[in-house]
Formats: C-alpha cells, structure tokens, sequence
C-alpha cells in the first residue's frame, strides 16, 4: 500500500513518525525481493532524516531482526517499553538496571520505561 503525506521543506524539523507494527511477521511472509525494497525503503527514510520508526513487537521477534543491517543502523535497543514480567530473562534489550529489583512480580497493568538502558516501573493506561 502506497503511503502518501506532505513533506514541508519549510520545516525539517518536523518529524514523520512511523509505528512498525508485528515486524517480525510481516519480514517472515514477503519475499527475498520485497526485504530488499522493505530495506531499501527503510534507509531512505533514515536519509531523509526526519522520519523515526517506532517498532513494536513481541521480544523473540525483535531478538530475530536484530542483526539485520537495517536495524542496527537505527535502533536503539537501551530505550523502548516492556509490558509485563520477565525484563530480566531476555537479553536483547540492554537494561542496567538491577535484575534483582526487575524479577518483582508485577501486577496487572505495569511494566517498564527504558531509557538509556535504566527501567523504571511504569503504569499502562487501559481502556475497560
């Protein structure tokens, strides 16, 4: 699907954020063909400059496309958020903060900011 959107060359400093939803997934079901435009799609974007890709997945998938070339170009893996309990049994997220206080079962409802690698205990907002 072709996406569409005015770019203000006015502006640079505006910011286009796109949100890569189940990643992983969509990588496992396209073509050889189709990575390399994903991927080339992708660099062109970080060319521009002002376009951020938020990416949102569960951890095995994100632990998959971690070594593509696409991804260690841009990503982050000391930011990002962690929903739930088990932050301190995967490795792929780089989290300083002591394993210790992470294994505390989490109620319901919670989970972790990153930021520069330091969690801390975060309430998720719902809709009930």
């Amino acid at each position: 699907e072709k996406l569409n959107y005015e770019y203000d060359n006015n502006n640079p400093e505006k910011n286009i954020f796109c949100i890569l939803m189940n990643v992983g997934s969509y990588l496992n079901k396209i073509s050889s063909d189709e990575k390399t435009q994903f991927t080339n799609l992708i660099n062109n974007c970080k060319q521009a400059g002002n376009i951020k890709f938020i990416v949102i997945d569960n951890i095995d998938a994100i632990k998959s496309i971690a070594f593509e070339s696409w991804f260690k170009a841009g990503a982050d893996l000391s930011e990002g958020i962690w929903i739930g309990n088990g932050i301190s049994n995967q490795f792929t997220l780089k989290v300083t903060t002591s394993s210790r206080i992470l294994r505390v079962e989490l109620p319901p409802g919670f989970g972790y900011l990153i930021q520069k690698g330091k969690a801390e205990l975060i309430k998720l907002m719902a809709d009930e």
